[in-house]
């Protein structure tokens, strides 16, 4: 992913909904110490937080962002600043939060052992975290955070220098990743003993909500109600609720937003996902939880739809014009096209076979302009990009979604990494990469391998390792016409455009060695931003395109500007990446700028691939993260991005 200048903070919200939800034990503490639900409202408030580059502006979000490690938290602690700050984090919430200071160990901690000596340590598997607890996390060094909640056999956490800033993370309980947990003792009574007292949510009755607010019922009548005959909610609705005002819900999803749900009046699975799209769109917390505050909301938005005469259309307030359509009657027939089984000369590669840049376009082998429009994994280093890998998903994105081209998307350094895992793993990676290019070319489809540089900033800090990469899979993949490199994803924090060009002139030599007509992709400084930059002093290879990524609610027309700079310059240009939400990946979408980055592209012949397919809880998933399928995806299983791009991709 990119760049997170994130600026929404959800606390108040949060911690009513999950300080009910988890009320076994997220308010106990030793009295006058914090309590867990203080715990995560202070650390949900940091959420957005970027680390500095100088010790200028540490109480500011997000000015004089950096790779640097300066950070606030270290300097209210007292400790040395410039240094690798998970802990930091952990030990500032804590400590702001009044936690009792003998419940956790002292400041720097990202090991096992305060805990473990106390009977505190709990190994993945063997435990199910609450709210409040340590988490420690794995990698060739070990990184930590806070548990916000968990839910769907998911942990759902809030880390400190996390791709440089707080950010929520979420992660499967099986997932190799997590370590493991340490109970913070609240209580003060475990201090010196190995007895856990929280309690096992298994054992646990339901808890109740807390009490909302009634809602004005004066509006439950026929002429203010726009959902009768079914009644206004006057209750808080969740999952596994039933009743007429279930089915009131149903409907609104079905009429405003084209859900597609049975109006049964049982708020099960489906409809629970289809309320957190809903939320999603709306930029509230996406919990699947219709308490009265949000049900006044969705009759004042269900009215100004009904005021519209809109029968499909997304009118809420404030949205006018082309916004308040957004989401039309086409959302119910989204996905519905038939597998097609293609004569190869019919597909994408066998119309239009090797690509090759002439002057500042990509054109096939006739000699003719081609826009690869396309789709990118997540991090087939996670469970949340490699499980969408496969022959059958990208046949799906073939015919249904209408995507010619697919992006491998391999980080380096992250989690599993290539550059950082063992040798075990790195041929698993190899293997989807392998899954990922043989699917493509059987389906006549492009496919970009994606060597994803992010939190090691600069391409040049595994330099040799992408030089061995590189030259494994272009000699794999010689006379390929389907297989293009990307050779650096994002570089950034103070990496400039000649360090990107040395190291280019020695990886894309090696390529050339193998795949001499390969088509390869050069990142910009600054997140692959500055391609005005690069547009400057070009490399001197043929075959070259330059990478821009923009997320539309963070990048506007001044972006928009550099792209036709370098244009104008005589370079030619490939968007491997972007969505319409914030550069964090989560946030609002911001469809408009959105179309108008995609129609501006589109005008330029310029080809982009959407960030990503996977069903992570954040805003620039395609999937719903109430989403478990792998393949055969429905319109009720797509984000409210990705509803968004299939109908721009298929229109």
């Amino acid at each position: 992913m990119t760049y997170k200048i994130k600026t929404k903070i959800i606390v108040a919200l949060f911690t009513m909904v999950f300080a009910a939800l988890f009320s076994y034990n997220i308010t106990s503490a030793k009295e006058g110490y914090g309590t867990p639900a203080d715990v995560i409202a202070l650390a949900s408030s940091q959420i957005g937080y970027m680390e500095k580059a100088t010790l200028d502006n540490l109480d500011d979000f997000t000015a004089n962002a950096g790779s640097n490690n300066y950070t606030k938290y270290a300097r209210d602690l007292g400790v040395a600043n410039n240094q690798p700050w998970c802990a930091y984090f952990v030990w500032w919430c804590f400590k702001n939060a009044n936690v009792n200071p003998s419940g956790y160990p002292s400041i720097g901690y990202t090991n096992t052992t305060w805990y473990s000596d106390r009977g505190l340590w709990h190994d993945r598997g063997t435990y199910t975290p609450n709210p409040g607890d340590y988490i420690v996390l794995g990698g060739p060094t070990q990184h930590c955070g806070i548990v916000e909640y968990t839910v769907d056999n998911k942990v759902v956490t809030i880390e400190g220098n996390s791709s440089n800033k707080v950010v929520r993370r979420s992660y499967e309980l099986t997932s190799t990743y997590v370590i493991g947990y340490g109970s913070v003792d609240y209580s003060g009574t475990q201090a010196n003993n190995s007895t856990n007292t929280y309690a096992d949510p298994s054992q646990t009755a339901t808890p109740t909500l807390t009490p909302t607010p009634t809602i004005d019922m004066s509006t439950a009548n026929s002429a203010n109600n726009p959902g009768a005959p079914y009644p206004i909610p006057a209750r808080t609705l969740q999952k596994t609720v039933q009743g007429e005002d279930v089915k009131w819900l149903q409907q609104f999803l079905n009429e405003c937003y084209n859900a597609g749900l049975e109006v049964d009046g049982d708020f099960g699975e489906i409809t629970e996902g289809q309320v957190k799209t809903f939320q999603l769109a709306r930029g509230i917390l996406n919990d699947g939880i219709v308490d009265t505050t949000l049900t006044n909301k969705i009759v004042k938005i269900w009215r100004k739809f009904k005021k519209a005469g809109n029968t499909g259309a997304n009118t809420e307030e404030g949205n006018t014009g082309a916004e308040a359509t957004d989401l039309t009657a086409k959302n119910s027939s989204l996905l519905t096209s038939s597998l097609r089984t293609l004569a190869f000369a019919k597909t994408p590669v066998g119309r239009h076979g090797n690509l090759r840049i002439r002057g500042t376009k990509i054109v096939d082998k006739n000699g003719k302009t081609f826009q690869l429009k396309g789709i990118s994994s997540h991090g087939i280093n996670w469970d949340v990009g490699q499980p969408f890998v496969s022959r059958k998903v990208l046949h799906e994105l073939r015919d249904k979604w209408g995507v010619n081209c697919f992006r491998v998307a391999m980080y380096t350094e992250d989690y599993n990494g290539y550059c950082v895992t063992d040798a075990s793993s790195r041929k698993t990676l190899l293997k989807t990469i392998n899954t990922a290019v043989n699917a493509a070319k059987e389906l006549g489809m492009y496919v970009i391998i994606d060597w994803h540089v992010l939190n090691d900033q600069t391409p040049v800090k595994y330099q040799k390792q992408a030089i061995n990469f590189f030259n494994r899979v272009s000699k794999q993949y010689s006379g390929y016409p389907n297989v293009l490199y990307e050779i650096c994803n994002e570089p950034n924090g103070a990496t400039k455009w000649g360090q990107i060009k040395k190291y280019a002139n020695k990886v894309i030599p090696v390529i050339r060695r193998n795949s001499a007509n390969a088509l390869v992709v050069v990142g910009t400084p600054t997140w692959s931003q500055d391609v005005d930059v690069a547009a400057t002093s070009p490399l001197r290879f043929k075959n070259v395109a330059y990478a821009v990524h923009f997320y539309a609610a963070t990048h506007g027309q001044a972006y928009r500007d550099k792209v036709k700079t370098a244009v104008d310059a005589g370079l030619p240009v490939l968007c491997t990446e972007f969505s319409a939400c914030e550069a964090s990946g989560n946030g609002n979408l911001n469809k408009s700028e959105a179309k108008q980055w995609l129609d501006m592209l589109d005008g330029m012949n310029i080809g982009y691939v959407a960030w990503s397919l996977s069903n992570k809880d954040e805003s620039a998933s395609l999937l719903s993260a109430s989403c478990t399928k792998h393949k055969n995806f429905k319109s009720s299983d797509l984000s409210a991005m990705g509803k968004w791009l299939v109908r721009r991709y298929t229109a």
